[in-house]
């Protein structure tokens, strides 16, 4: 809360020049006009609102139609800088095929995925992305992943054959 006192009455403009390290600046400029006919004559209140910084980041990993979540997957997140990327650290998808990062340093970062969802085929190919330093909002990311083929028939041995139905007997009916 700031108070100013002693003020002429004229018209004012307040801009905040500074805001906490944990919010964004609010750069709007608010008119103030002291005429003398604030609360009781002196008393004028004015607020200004700051949006909270978020620097987090969510991916979620689908199938290759996204119709289907995928948990299980394996990333490593990789941190620019000094121009040279840096494992930061090893994170699975959950069971709604999310991973969520809060409280990221602004900076470049990448997933890159290490470890497929079962049953489907890995994919190098990194997910670069920026946290911001006025970031407001979760960066949402997206991947998705191709089902790994199936390994079709073909005999080979091994494990059981395919059940298969008994035959059908027709009834036998009595000569008349």
């Amino acid at each position: 809360k700031i108070i100013f006192t002693d003020l002429s009455y004229d018209m004012y403009k307040v801009k905040e020049k500074v805001a906490d390290p944990d919010y964004v600046l609010n750069s709007s400029e608010i008119e103030i006009d002291l005429d003398g006919l604030g609360v009781n004559g002196f008393i004028i209140e004015k607020e200004i609102t700051n949006i909270k910084k978020d620097h987090s980041v969510k991916l979620t990993k689908y199938n290759q139609n996204s119709t289907l979540k995928l948990k299980g997957a394996v990333f490593e997140l990789y941190k620019y800088s000094d121009n040279v990327y840096t494992k930061v650290i090893d994170v699975t998808t959950n069971d709604s095929g999310e991973i969520y990062l809060a409280d990221l340093t602004p900076a470049k970062y990448k997933f890159v995925e290490i470890t497929p969802p079962a049953g489907y085929l890995l994919d190098t190919n990194p997910i670069e992305f920026e946290i911001l330093d006025n970031q407001i909002s979760t960066l949402l990311l997206e991947m998705t992943n191709r089902l790994r083929p199936s390994s079709g028939g073909g005999g080979g041995g091994g494990g059981n054959p395919p059940p298969t139905e008994p035959p059908v007997t027709p009834p036998t009916v009595p000569p008349v």
